[in-house]
């Protein structure tokens, strides 16, 4: 019996502080209530609530985990990158890696272009006279589409992804 006390004991502690959510602590109050002639007492209960750290109270559950000190909705995951940007095909470009927190300080989910870096999503290494990289760690880069490059067709491109199974640089056709 003692042994299933303390099982239950340290499955409450790891579901609070692991698993996390909302650590909550409660407090009890007193006050009066009812008609002054009879002077009832009456006993309430409050609970307030308090995030584990790592988490934000952005919403009251505390269900968004912090990554660069801010929850997802607030840009956890994003920061803008004023020197550089990813160019895609559609005419769109994209400076910020935007992503989702999954976790405190651990990022998912990046916008293609960028991969995550722990708490941001980070944008991929430059290749020159590349539009558009790819990448999911710096390691692993690589160029989707060059500059010039109207149709992946030959005759409508400057550049051309050199074919060394890797396309991690963009040659003059010239």
């Amino acid at each position: 019996m003692e042994n299933k006390v303390y099982y239950l004991l340290f499955l409450l502690l790891y579901i609070t502080f692991v698993l996390c959510g909302i650590c909550y602590y409660s407090s009890t109050y007193r006050y009066k209530c009812g008609r002054r002639i009879s002077r009832r007492r009456c006993t309430g209960t409050t609970t307030h609530s308090k995030c584990c750290a790592g988490y934000s109270d952005y919403t009251s559950d505390c269900r968004y985990p912090l990554c660069n000190g801010k929850p997802t909705p607030l840009g956890g995951c994003s920061e803008v990158n004023p020197t550089d940007a990813i160019k895609y095909r559609g005419g769109g470009s994209r400076n910020q890696g935007e992503g989702t927190c999954v976790s405190p300080g651990l990022c998912a989910n990046c916008k293609d272009g960028f991969y995550a870096d722990f708490a941001l999503c980070t944008i991929c290494p430059q290749i020159a006279n590349c539009n558009h990289r790819r990448c999911s760690n710096p390691g692993d880069n690589y160029c989707e589409w060059c500059q010039y490059e109207i149709v992946d067709k030959q005759y409508w491109r400057a550049y051309t992804r050199h074919k060394d199974g890797h396309m991690k640089e963009c040659r003059s056709k010239l």
